[in-house]
């Protein structure tokens, strides 16, 4: 069912190798992952417009929300379920080395989370109300949201790990 749908969709009159399987999914695959991160920046400009605006989000913002929060959780899925996603690691002292870059990289994106987020929020509320009022509260908000972040991001990480003996 899959190769008929890549061979109609494609324009395909007879099967390919292996090979040609590989690269078309490979293109397929960088394609799905640009096409997503056009439509979120479409969705965040969208969203600073209705709120520079002051007006109600449209069906549309709606849809590509729901669209791709679904793109990206059927591909979580999809991993998780085939295994894919899982990193073998063969010695004891590998596996402390990635699980401490695991935690560093948690960390970061912890603070880059939530500094963004403090950001954002206090752009978009200057744009809504006219005012900044945005303090030290909501930017130690805003970074304990990132540290709980980053901490799911390290256990998510962290379960990706299999040591191989």
């Amino acid at each position: 069912m899959k190769t008929k749908l890549i061979n109609r969709i494609l324009g395909f009159s007879r099967d390919r190798d292996e090979f040609q399987y590989q690269e078309i999914y490979r293109i397929l695959g960088n394609t799905g992952m640009w096409l997503w991160c056009i439509s979120m920046v479409y969705m965040f400009v969208r969203l600073f417009f209705i709120n520079y605006q002051q007006a109600s989000p449209s069906i549309d913002y709606f849809f590509i929300l729901v669209l791709n929060l679904t793109y990206a959780g059927v591909i979580t899925i999809r991993l998780r379920v085939s295994k894919v996603d899982i990193e073998e690691i063969y010695s004891y002292q590998d596996y402390m080395i990635i699980k401490k870059k695991i935690k560093w990289q948690a960390v970061f994106m912890g603070i880059t989370w939530g500094l963004q987020m403090f950001t954002l929020m206090g752009l978009f509320d200057f744009l809504y109300t006219g005012t900044y009022t945005y303090g030290f509260i909501h930017l130690t908000i805003w970074l304990c949201g990132g540290a709980l972040f980053g901490t799911f991001m390290y256990f998510s990480g962290k379960s990706k790990l299999t040591i191989v003996e």
